[in-house]
This record gives C-alpha cells, sequence and structure tokens, in this order.
C-alpha cells in the first residue's frame, strides 16, 4: 500500500486554518462566526465567557470547546485568556458533527491530553504539508469526545431532575449544597457547573426562590409570619425577611398588606 498523499499548500491551508496557541488580553469580542471553518479549542489558562443564543458559559483551565462554523457566539475576556485552537474546514466535519449550531464544552482530564497531542502533531507536520488523513482522525477522535459527553449529559440531566425533586420535597429543611452534590453523584464544583447551564441559577438561588415561592402560599393561608418562616426552611424571621424582599422587591409584611386588599 502506498503512503497517504499529501496536500499541496493551498489544500493545506483549506484543511487547516489554524493550529496555534493564542493569548489574549482584556477584551469583548463582537457578535461573529467562523464561516466555513469548524472550531476546536482548549483553555490553557484564564477564563473567558462564551455567549451563544443568550446562553453564557463560562470557561476555564482545562475545558475543551467545540464551535461550528456557522454559531454566532461572542467572547468576553475580563482578565486574559490562553487557549490552544484547530480550526478546521467545516466540509471536513459536516458528515460528523452535522450543521448543527449548538457548541459544546467538555471537562474530561484524559480529553485534554488527546488534544494536545493532536496539536503537536499537526504541529509538527504542518510546515512539511498536512495529510487530510490525519485531520480526518483528528476530528473523529473529537466526535468521539462528543458522542461519550452526549450520553453523559444525558445521564446528568436525569440527576438534576432527581435534585430538583429533593429541592420541592425537602425545601422546609436545612439544605446546604454537599447534600445536593451527594444526590446528584457530581463534584460540588461540577454539580454548580452543571445545575446552572440547565435552569439557569444556582442551585442556592433556585432553594431559595422556591423557599419564597412556597411562602406566598402560606401567607395567603393566614399563617404567621414566624410560622411561615419556620416551615419553609429559613433560619429565621430576619433571613426569610432578608431573601422575601430580595426576590420580590417588598418586605412579606407588605405583600400580606397587598393581597389582604386585593
Amino acid at each position: 500500500m502506498g503512503r497517504p498523499a499529501q496536500e499541496s499548500k493551498g489544500e493545506s491551508f483549506a484543511s487547516l486554518l489554524e493550529c496555534d496557541t493564542i493569548r489574549y488580553s482584556r477584551h469583548r469580542f463582537p457578535w461573529h462566526l467562523h464561516p466555513g471553518y469548524y472550531s476546536f479549542s482548549l483553555v490553557i489558562d484564564g477564563r473567558a465567557d462564551l455567549v451563544f443564543h443568550d446562553q453564557l458559559i463560562p470557561v476555564e483551565a482545562g475545558d475543551i470547546v467545540f464551535i461550528p462554523d456557522n454559531a454566532p457566539h461572542q467572547t468576553i475576556v475580563e482578565d486574559f485568556f490562553t487557549n490552544v485552537i484547530i480550526r478546521v474546514n467545516s466540509t471536513l466535519t459536516s458528515n460528523v458533527f452535522g450543521y448543527s449550531e449548538k457548541s459544546l464544552l467538555i471537562r474530561k482530564p484524559y480529553a485534554i491530553d488527546l488534544f494536545l497531542r493532536w496539536y503537536e502533531q499537526l504541529r509538527q507536520l504542518r510546515s512539511s504539508g498536512i495529510q487530510l488523513h490525519l485531520i480526518k482522525a483528528f476530528i473523529q477522535d473529537m466526535s468521539a469526545l462528543q458522542e461519550e459527553e452526549g450520553f453523559e449529559e444525558s445521564q446528568e440531566a436525569g440527576q438534576l431532575d432527581v435534585v430538583r425533586a429533593y429541592l420541592h420535597q425537602h425545601y422546609g429543611q436545612p439544605i446546604q449544597l454537599q447534600q445536593l452534590s451527594q444526590v446528584s453523584h457530581m463534584s460540588p464544583s461540577h454539580f454548580q457547573r452543571r445545575f446552572r447551564q440547565t435552569f439557569g441559577i444556582s442551585p442556592i438561588r433556585y432553594l431559595q426562590s422556591l423557599r419564597v415561592d412556597r411562602a406566598k402560599g402560606l401567607i395567603k393561608q393566614d399563617f404567621s409570619m414566624t410560622q411561615v418562616a419556620y416551615e419553609t426552611g429559613f433560619y429565621d424571621q430576619s433571613h426569610f425577611n432578608k431573601y422575601f424582599k430580595l426576590l420580590t422587591g417588598m418586605a412579606p409584611s407588605r405583600y400580606q398588606a397587598i393581597i389582604q386588599n386585593d
């Protein structure tokens, strides 16, 4: 069997636009996309916020991000941000990833090693002419990560539903973040990230909102404020007053007066 044919310089540029490490300082990038090129990025250090379709995704060291060529996005760097970028022609990814605009965030230690091995290999071959079959092999490895992540995301979605049900059942009891992470079978940091990504707020804010809504129902039933605070899991009357006003814009007594006069 003969050796795989190498691309010419023009074809090489078309297949692999970037294979570089780039450091950014504080900057707010405008909304943009990368027509014709699918981006794979590994964060080396620093952090940034990526915005897709009004969804803000914090990324930090160790995160791998897939960005389709037709996905408008914005990058916000508050301090600094260094990433390894591999950007390939989207004609090579369309049969693997399709034409979805959905980005993907992967957080796995072994995925970092895999990504960096491919990065070094593609960089070494870039000067002598990239072999197309190697780019395709890289894309297949990234696709395998995506499929695994998709499976785990579906599992985690079920675990988060269990957490939410737990909150609705036990909101009147003291609940700590550590308890919720144990219910979810995730680490505390990963649990908090996944909960925020799924529901748009932190688990603690979700719990506070749930308690305040339940408190409104008890106030309408003419429970005393002391009873309401106790039944909805607040530490004391002061704690109850603080979060009720934070989330409704008024004190519990003011809310009570409004519904009584309605």
